[in-house]
């Protein structure tokens, strides 16, 4: 930087956006959205084409490696630089947690519920993004991947095809929002 002096307003705005890019590159380092997504559409997949019930004991796995696979490769062992970064780091182990006792449960004790219960976990991630990024669009997501897990709770008949595409619709775009958010990181 020049020698220049700044103003109050020049020096407010060059704070500001330094914050504004330190909390997005945390936000996108820290990215489980893409990964959880695309094996959450794979598994999706799968169970709309009709599945033998062993399949949806990889739903176990899908939490596992959403987080494990960031944490390794952007070495989240060391403590991140920003109090966003820590902040998401411990959100997302919470929502790991969740998706983890989620899909036990779902797959010995509620099968039928699997998929809802495996979209709550990723919907309260985007809730959490969606504040952060203060993005309408990942709020909208988070919204509805939350209605029709609710939707599917209440509803005690057996999952209907046309909630089944409404949840490969949900990880499709979840998919969608994850890349949109490493994109913002530049």
């Amino acid at each position: 930087m020049e020698n220049e002096k700044l103003n109050e307003r020049e020096s407010l705005r060059l704070i500001s956006d330094m914050i504004e890019r330190s909390r997005k590159a945390e936000i996108s380092r820290l990215n489980f959205v893409t990964l959880y997504g695309v094996m959450g559409l794979v598994l999706t997949v799968l169970e709309w084409i009709g599945t033998p019930e062993w399949v949806k004991g990889l739903w176990i796995v899908v939490p596992v490696v959403a987080y494990g696979v960031p944490y390794v490769h952007e070495k989240m062992r060391r403590k991140p630089m920003t109090i966003v970064g820590r902040i998401v780091r411990q959100g997302w182990k919470y929502f790991v947690w969740l998706a983890i006792i989620s899909a036990v449960y779902g797959v010995f004790d509620a099968p039928r519920l699997i998929l809802a219960l495996m979209a709550l976990p990723l919907s309260c991630a985007l809730f959490m993004l969606s504040g952060m990024f203060k993005d309408k669009s990942v709020l909208v997501m988070a919204f509805w991947g939350m209605v029709w897990s609710v939707m599917t709770f209440a509803d005690t008949a057996a999952m209907r095809s046309s909630r089944i595409f409404c949840f490969c619709l949900f990880f499709a775009v979840c998919i969608l929002c994850g890349f949109d958010i490493a994109k913002k990181k530049n």
